[in-house]
């Protein structure tokens, strides 16, 4: 098998539920425009990749590039730019997710359903241990054969988080393995960080509540 990630579960699922792939190569369908604008995935060699076909990508977004101290939002990681024909559908992943977490707090996990089309089921762990040092490793195998069902774009999972303190921050993704759906590597384009800004709640607004309960509570007791 091609793919070695850091994951002993996630390696030994791939082995008993994906096929072994027996070619060298795929490159004939994961080519790429540019070779410094790609990052191949493990054991991967670059003379094989071929110029031609764009790769898919994978994106983290968020719901809000600003977000008041004390506040949750939404962190999600999709990819983009599946190709429909061949081993071109996601079949597995294992990735991790980093964070500030003097700034961030992790919350939990909502999973996409595009490596479970046909209803037979997909591997999907997320593993928290680590939140409190600022990672998240996050992997899904699908059991199905999602060759000719999958999107080309989609959402693989989205990440709820809660802003603790006022500053900017990177969240940014690692790729430990991404494979279709025969357990070969996938290649894949440079991935973006995403930034979001805390700020504090504003000091006025507290002090307006307060007054504004007080003021309430007074006008309920004359009442």
């Amino acid at each position: 098998m091609k793919i070695k990630p850091t994951n002993i579960f996630y390696t030994a699922v791939m082995s008993v539920f994906l096929c072994i792939g027996t070619s060298t190569s795929n490159a004939e369908n994961y080519q790429v425009r540019d070779l410094n604008d790609i990052v191949l995935a493990p054991g991967v060699a670059p003379e094989l990749v071929i110029p031609g076909i764009p790769l898919p990508s994978l994106k983290i977004t968020s719901s809000e590039s600003m977000v008041t101290v004390g506040d949750n939002f939404s962190v999600i990681v999709s990819v983009f730019d599946m190709l429909d024909e061949g081993a071109g559908s996601l079949g597995g992943y294992d990735l991790n997710v980093f964070f500030d977490p003097n700034l961030l707090s992790y919350g939990d996990i909502t999973w996409g359903n595009q490596l479970d089309l046909l209803g037979l089921g997909s591997f999907q762990f997320a593993d928290d241990s680590n939140a409190g040092l600022g990672s998240i490793n996050v992997y899904e195998l699908s059991l199905d054969d999602v060759d000719s069902l999958q999107l080309d774009d989609f959402v693989l999972f989205t990440l709820t988080f809660s802003a603790l303190d006022a500053g900017t921050t990177n969240i940014s993704l690692g790729v430990n393995a991404l494979s279709d759906a025969l357990g070969n590597d996938i290649y894949y384009r440079d991935i973006d960080p995403l930034t979001v800004q805390a700020v504090p709640l504003p000091a006025a607004l507290p002090l307006f509540a307060s007054a504004l309960a007080l003021g309430f509570g007074l006008a309920r007791r004359r009442g």
